[in-house]
């Protein structure tokens, strides 16, 4: 009896897009349990990867107050702000929008609640994993496929390999590229190997998904786009 590939060779055949690991998870009884492990123990490893790097990028990071209240200061020596600056609506709904955007750039910089990826990184590698693994599902058996829903679930955790790429992150500033475009193609693999179909039908349900959910975006944006129009609108007006 030919021994199974442990937690390091199936991560690193799976990257390798190797057909056998993938049909090995299909065929393997506790493949649901060993899914499960991969993503969290790939989770873990890249969360703490990117607390490392956030980490240290906060520590040689400058005090974001402090450069707030400089360029604030020669914003307020401009001539253009201070022909302004005797309107009290604008002068408000200038400040409102400086702090704003101060605030959305703070969020995201670095910082030590960066810390938080090691649990949070692992979870929304298993939320994603849950929510694509149910929809690419319904894509292969509309498209005729054959496999199982623990099926798909066990082959499409082996995408998660490609996150190794963000360990890079160890290095300060630096970032993966590809990881993307390398889960497409795991993914792919995962969904060929699970339910036995072609090769286009297998690309048209992993991709189908993406482009549901590209769609979907879209909608909302244009949604939030309609719903904010009028309200900026109004802001700018009002500071005329």
């Amino acid at each position: 009896m030919e021994a199974k590939p442990n937690l390091l060779q199936t991560a690193w055949g799976a990257f390798l897009l190797r057909e056998e690991i993938y049909t090995g998870m299909r065929d393997d009884a506790k493949r649901l349990q060993r899914a499960l492990i991969l993503i969290l123990v790939v989770g873990v490893v890249v969360g703490v990867a990117s607390a490392w790097n956030q980490l240290v990028n906060w520590s040689f990071s400058p005090n974001l107050d402090n450069i707030q209240r400089i360029v604030l200061d020669h914003l307020a020596k401009m001539p253009w702000y201070q022909e302004v600056s005797g309107e009290p609506e604008f002068v408000q709904s200038f400040s409102q929008g400086y702090d704003i955007t101060w605030q959305i750039i703070k969020a995201t910089a670095p910082s030590p609640t960066s810390l938080a990826s090691i649990i949070t990184t692992p979870l929304s590698f298993l939320v994603m994993w849950l929510i694509y693994g149910l929809l690419v599902h319904l894509s292969a058996r509309i498209l005729g496929g054959q496999g199982g829903l623990g099926q798909t679930l066990g082959c499409t955790a082996l995408a998660v390999a490609p996150q190794l790429l963000n360990l890079i992150m160890i290095v300060p500033y630096a970032t993966a590229a590809g990881v993307g475009t390398w889960t497409l193609m795991c993914h792919f693999m995962a969904i060929r190997a699970a339910h036995g179909l072609t090769t286009w039908k297998a690309l048209a349900a992993t991709v189908l998904p993406l482009a549901l959910a590209i769609l979907l975006a879209s909608l909302f944006a244009c949604c939030g786009m309609a719903v904010a129009g009028p309200a900026l609108s109004s802001i700018m007006g009002g500071g005329q």
